[in-house]
């Protein structure tokens, strides 16, 4: 995904002071408009505080700004993570705004103190998904949140929207209708992709691949499969993509008996009450794939991500790697491997309508929100990813992630060698 955010200077600025951060100094020196440093943002607004007065007072906030306090913080906004910015403290008890390169700003707020303390030894962050936090002298994370309303809902009482067939964060069939009914009609449709259609993610056409064994819903605890399903569809996916010999092979089908195929686990199901099939008709990629779970870890249950990962890695070795992320770093800069058509496993710590749960991403779509003051703009998305898993079958649907970045665990791309 290209960024086409970027706001350039056309003049040069000049700091005529010197802003104190403890360790950083920023002096009195020369920025051209070849410098794209959160530096420059803070210039333009020191150079036309007259003008952002102007605006506090469009807004309601009568009493003017004569300065403000300078630090440091690091940015994790929707775009991308690790951004070098600042927080800018105005009059100490005037508001406060994080901004960081190109012109840019990510919360500005025209009353209140700074979310975050000064000092040194402290390392400050802001989230455009999780607000703002910081590391102590202790190393210890203290979080703040969105100490305004936000414009994100990060709370637990879920509605049901437009487009969407159960109310919380995911579930979601018609994206700009969700979009519209939650957000409004001023978030712009902007960008999509998906790397595979419904056809080609043939692990969900099998309700669960749980045909091995027959359960009563009434009298038992439904088996947990997401994992082993979402890695059963990545494989076929890299099967497709690599032609890796008979892991492609979809017309060739063997049988598979779990009394021999898998007998420990076949022993435990019959002792939990399961009713197993005596024999099953599995393509030759079906039964390599669950020999391999069965083999590894003695089940197909309650497979976590990293598991499903290691699967795959013993199944196509070198053919395959693969990268990780957490919530708290994870951008939209990150999604150009779905751009790259590498399928994306995710993890669900604490879904609202989920719980616990592991999906395959194949896809975005993305809208945006443009505001700006004094030139500097502030760009508000809605990121919305598509997923597969064995609750729709073979319907796509799209998750919210604005709205459940931390409920996110592990997170991994696997990338096709």
């Amino acid at each position: 995904m290209k960024k086409q955010y970027l706001l350039l200077l056309s003049t040069l600025l000049l700091l005529p002071t010197t802003f104190n951060d403890n360790n950083y100094v920023a002096k009195a020196d020369s920025i051209s408009t070849d410098d794209n440093s959160a530096l420059v943002t803070v210039a333009h607004i020191r150079n036309n505080l007259d003008e952002f007065n102007d605006e506090r007072a469009a807004a309601g906030y009568l009493t003017a700004v004569n300065s403000f306090t300078l630090m440091s913080i690091t940015i994790d906004s929707y775009e991308e993570t690790g951004i070098a910015g600042f927080l800018l403290d105005f009059d100490s008890d005037k508001g406060y705004m994080v901004v960081g390169p190109n012109m840019r700003y990510y919360d500005l707020s025209f009353t209140g103190n700074s979310p975050v303390p000064s000092g040194n030894n402290i390392q400050r962050f802001y989230s455009d998904y999780l607000g703002y936090y910081y590391i102590d002298s202790n190393n210890v994370k203290v979080e703040i949140g969105f100490p305004n309303a936000p414009d994100v809902e990060t709370n637990e009482s879920y509605v049901l929207m437009d487009g969407q067939m159960a109310a919380g964060e995911s579930l979601i069939t018609d994206v700009q209708a969700y979009n519209d009914d939650k957000y409004g009609t001023e978030f712009i449709y902007t960008d999509e992709h998906t790397i595979f259609d419904v056809i080609n993610m043939p692990g969900y056409m099998d309700m669960h691949l749980t045909f091995y064994y027959i359960w009563d819903g009434v009298q038992m605890t439904y088996p947990d499969m997401d994992g082993y399903t979402a890695g059963f569809s990545v494989g076929k996916y890299i099967a497709h993509a690599t032609y890796t010999g008979s892991y492609n092979n979809e017309n060739q089908f063997i049988p598979y008996t779990p009394a021999n195929n898998e007998t420990t686990n076949y022993n435990n199901m019959v002792a939990r009450g399961f009713t197993p099939l005596n024999s099953r008709t599995v393509s030759q990629y079906e039964a390599a794939y669950r020999a391999k779970v069965i083999n590894l870890y003695g089940s197909e249950e309650d497979l976590t991500v990293n598991e499903v990962v290691q699967v795959l890695g013993n199944m196509y070795g070198s053919k395959i790697s693969y990268t990780s992320w957490t919530e708290n770093h994870f951008a939209i800069s990150d999604m150009d491997m779905l751009d790259e058509n590498k399928p994306v496993i995710f993890e669900f710590n604490n879904s609202y309508y989920y719980g616990e749960r592991i999906v395959v991403v194949c896809g975005y779509k993305l809208y945006t929100k443009t505001r700006t003051i004094l030139g500097i703009t502030k760009i508000d998305l809605r990121f919305y990813l598509e997923y597969k898993d064995g609750t729709t079958k073979e319907q796509s649907m799209w998750f919210d992630f604005n709205i459940c970045a931390n409920r996110i665990g592990a997170i991994y791309s696997i990338t096709i060698n």
